[in-house]
């Protein structure tokens, strides 16, 4: 098996109606967007530096982690699987995986998918679908894959 171990940046933080993005050119974190009221990230999201998803950013990533980090903060992971979905934005659909990861300094976190809640992969789909619908866009989870 390939390493399972990525380094992921934090844009961000968990419990954020503010969606945080990393500019590649000059480093800085802007605000992408604001959810609409009784929408937050229910964990702290980020990316895989130096990766390109479909999109054009980097790959995503959903880190299972208690505490609410900070954007720009780097988290070494271990991946547990990938939440498989599409986007349709601007009549254009597109692959827009997010990865699920665990702190690998977390020892409270869970190991394997089947330490998840069983619906957890489904909510994460449910809230990325609210906020792209609220921006116009379409977005389907298609399933959750383990890593390991």
């Amino acid at each position: 098996m390939p390493d399972s171990n990525i380094r992921v940046g934090v844009e961000t933080p968990k419990n954020s109606r503010v969606k945080f993005k990393f500019q590649k050119h000059g480093g800085n974190f802007i605000v992408d967007r604001v959810l609409p009221p009784g929408l937050r990230f229910p964990f702290n999201f980020g990316f895989v530096p130096g990766t390109q998803a479909a999109d054009g950013d980097p790959t995503d990533v959903i880190l299972i982690l208690d505490e609410v980090l900070f954007p720009g903060c780097v988290v070494d992971c271990s991946l547990l699987g990938v939440v498989e979905a599409t986007q349709r934005e601007k009549g254009i659909r597109y692959r827009d995986d997010r990865i699920l990861a665990r702190s690998t300094k977390d020892s409270g976190a869970p190991n394997t998918l089947n330490d998840l809640p069983a619906d957890y992969a489904l909510n994460v789909g449910r809230l990325f679908e609210a906020y792209q619908a609220a921006e116009g866009n379409e977005f389907k989870s298609v399933a959750a894959q383990r890593t390991r």
